[in-house]
């Protein structure tokens, strides 16, 4: 089925500042912090706590094929942004492949996600406006990322875990619990956890359905206790 994740608006914003920091580049502006702004996109897309080994293979140079993958794509970065007359739509769909070209799948969604925004920045050149415009408007559209995303959902369905359900609403929705799942070290009677139960369960505007594992966590026991 059709799907996307949701819920990631820091993974969002980073891949906004990573395309902008490749649109410094391409432009020739000095202090393009390209390979940090890599690295601290993969890190939001992969949620870990420290550096993963992508991240820090781009920081320290030391993978020479990713090394090599960032070469070819600075020099077309460079061939298509500091000609006489720079293309701006060979600019556009070269920072839309760029990520597939050096990163992993983890995290291509919303690289592709956050493209269009960037394209629709560098048409600012094509109206002679400077790079300093399109930074501008890149910036504008990651703090409303980081605020509140209100973009529109492309897809008609969505996958988020159970934290990200807070603030969204669908029609219908569906739990899908796995065993052995993590909810902190609180006990009985759950007053945090009982909070975000509620949360996720009245997303719903219409239908909730909760499927459980045989070995659920005590936290939903009261629940599915009502629903047998």
């Amino acid at each position: 089925m059709i799907h996307e994740q949701v819920g990631f608006p820091e993974a969002h914003a980073e891949a906004l500042s990573a395309q902008l920091a490749l649109v410094q580049f391409a432009l020739g502006e000095k202090g393009a912090q390209v390979r940090r702004a890599l690295a601290v996109f993969v890190t939001a897309c992969l949620r870990s706590r420290g550096l993963s080994d992508l991240a820090r293979q781009m920081l320290d140079k030391s993978n020479p094929a990713l090394e090599r993958a960032l070469r070819a794509l600075a020099q077309d970065l460079r061939s298509a942004g500091t000609s006489s007359n720079a293309d701006i739509d060979l600019l556009a769909d070269i920072i839309t492949g760029a990520y597939a070209r050096i990163g992993t799948f983890r995290g291509q969604e919303s690289w592709i996600q956050a493209a269009p925004t960037t394209r629709r920045a560098l048409r600012l050149l094509k109206q002679d406006q400077s790079i300093t415009a399109v930074a501008a408007e890149l910036h504008r559209a990651r703090d409303e990322t980081l605020v509140g995303d209100t973009r529109p959902r492309p897809r008609p369905v969505q996958v988020m875990n159970l934290h990200q359900t807070k603030g969204r609403e669908a029609d219908t929705t569906i739990l899908l619990l796995a065993d052995g799942e993590w909810y902190g070290y609180e006990s009985e009677p759950f007053p945090i956890n009982s909070r975000l139960l509620y949360v996720v369960m009245t997303r719903a505007r219409r239908q909730a359905h909760l499927v459980v594992p045989a070995n659920s966590h005590p936290l939903w026991a009261p629940l599915i206790a009502a629903l047998e």
